[in-house]
């Protein structure tokens, strides 16, 4: 099933990227990145830039990346972001976004407990769940209904 990620990144807008799966089984963020600023976000923008981050193809595999410093540099230069901490701030929102059996499903994130960073999915009973055929309209309120459940 393909799966993306998108970020709500407080004050500057949303980034949304594919996820590909490495030869390990993990997954990786990969294209396309979209960075939507706050300035030219729209029902459209963000549902379109969703669809197109589930356009990828799942059976597809890349190898596992080589020296981890490096991948990270390439995520944050295609992500458009100068450092992690942007994303690890806690005013940072996440939903993973999958694409399942003609629907796709939101999966709120919270933060993880410190000394731990990144982000942690919330229960499976927590996903916010809309057909794929929905109109732009009713992802987006899909979408902020699951940004609501991060919190």
């Amino acid at each position: 099933m393909p799966t993306a990620a998108i970020y709500k990144i407080n004050k500057k807008g949303y980034l949304l990227h594919a996820n590909i799966k490495a030869m390990s089984g993990f997954s990786i963020a990969s294209e396309p990145f979209v960075q939507i600023p706050e300035s030219d976000v729209s029902v459209n923008t963000i549902a379109d830039a969703i669809k197109a981050s589930l356009n990828n193809d799942d059976t597809k595999r890349v190898p596992d990346p080589k020296n981890w410093g490096e991948h990270s540099k390439e995520f944050l230069r295609k992500a458009g972001l100068k450092s992690s901490k942007e994303l690890h701030k806690q005013t940072t929102l996440l939903c993973g976004i999958e694409k399942k059996d003609g629907n796709i499903i939101f999966t709120p994130t919270k933060h993880a407990e410190k000394p731990d960073e990144g982000f942690v999915n919330k229960s499976k009973d927590e996903t916010v769940v809309v057909p794929a055929t929905a109109s732009n309209q009713e992802i987006i309120e899909a979408l902020e209904l699951a940004f609501g459940k991060c919190k």
